[in-house]
């Protein structure tokens, strides 16, 4: 018996509400570090008196840290887009995500194709304005929109069912 089902598209709004969330933590963690070691470089070139350090460590930590993900995100929300027109023939996915006490149902109607997927398997849960977005270490999503899960449960109650499934996940906004 499932306890929570919620249909949700696969489209270009998914993706730029997600667009900060796709990109897996630890190359996040990547970009901060490297950005800051640059911008440190930069900054120890201004006290050392050499401008020519100063403008490039400046320049290549701002790259990193501001243009770099910028510009992937949007190349990465086009090939995502590319792959579901190419696959599909379409410029959106439905799909239908319900949860019972052992798995997670996932039901492509557009292919055919029911996935089923141990809670233990997610390791990260963001909450966006109209989603609920499960990713995997291997960051595979599973989306829940808020506005169709079931009316008889509440989203409180989704979370807490959610936590108490995937002890290890992380949650975030």
């Amino acid at each position: 018996m499932d306890l929570f089902e919620s249909t949700s598209l696969i489209n270009a709004a998914t993706f730029k509400e997600l667009k900060w969330h796709i990109r897996p933590r630890k190359e996040w963690i990547h970009i901060i570090i490297y950005t800051t070691f640059f911008c440190l470089v930069g900054f120890l070139g201004i006290i050392f008196g050499n401008s020519l350090i100063a403008v490039m460590g400046f320049f290549i930590g701002i790259g990193l840290g501001v243009i770099n993900p910028w510009l992937t995100l949007k190349r990465l929300n086009r090939l995502e887009l590319k792959r579901i027109q190419e696959i599909e023939g379409i410029s959106e996915i439905k799909q239908t995500v319900s949860f019972d006490d052992d798995k997670i149902k996932i039901v492509t109607p557009s292919t055919g194709s029911q996935v089923f997927m141990e809670y233990r398997l997610i390791d990260r849960l963001v909450e966006t304005e109209n989603l609920y977005a499960l990713f995997t270490k291997e960051n595979l999503l599973i989306l829940v929109n808020k506005l169709h899960l079931i009316q008889e449960q509440s989203h409180e109650e989704f979370l807490v069912f959610i936590k108490e499934k995937c002890k290890t996940a992380r949650i975030g906004k």
